[in-house]
């Protein structure tokens, strides 16, 4: 078999095992995940949603805005168990990216599994409809999206790593969006 097909076939071997060995999140992970979703709930409650009446024109105030808006977002909280961990010394090699990133991945995972449940058992019959319609729709368009990092690498040592960066950041938004604080 020539090596470009069997790079394709060992690649698409490896995402398609990816959520049965992704699981390697750490219990602490998902306190850290819980601990910035609460702190920013915490935020919006004490502070309200932010005023862009506030902001200062210009790329120095819409800056400054933007670090003080993040504490109101959920979306500030990606990245939280990824970044200190790519920060240890001893995660130089691609295979401990890919930890640091499936361990994140992972608590998004059950983040949007635990949103998406919710949210059917909260919605009416045609909401529950429109809304499984709308999450199968979704994960084509995560699986068509997150092929594309992968693409631009060329069978690279960084395809793995994109890939489930890509999925750990749209899994995230998409858990995001379906607990409502988007």
């Amino acid at each position: 078999m020539p090596l470009r097909p069997l790079l394709l076939t060992l690649s698409f071997l490896v995402l398609w095992a990816l959520p049965a060995t992704a699981e390697k999140a750490l219990p602490d992970d998902r306190a850290v995940i819980a601990a910035c979703l609460a702190a920013v709930s915490e935020t919006i409650t004490r502070e309200g949603p932010g005023n862009l009446s506030d902001e200062v024109p210009g790329v120095a105030g819409r800056l400054a805005a933007a670090a003080r808006a993040s504490q109101r977002e959920a979306r500030s909280c990606v990245g939280a168990v990824l970044v200190p961990c790519f920060q240890q010394p001893e995660v130089l090699s691609t295979e401990a990216m890919l930890e640091c990133s499936n361990r994140e991945l992972e608590v998004w995972d059950e983040q949007l599994n635990a949103a998406y449940k919710a949210a059917l058992a909260a919605a009416s019959p045609a909401m529950a409809k429109a809304l499984r319609e709308a999450q199968r729709a979704w994960v084509v368009w995560r699986d068509l999206r997150c092929k594309l990092p992968a693409l631009e690498q060329d069978g690279g040592s960084m395809e793995g790593a994109v890939t489930v960066d890509c999925l750990r950041t749209v899994t995230a938004a998409q858990a995001i969006f379906l607990m409502g604080q988007e």
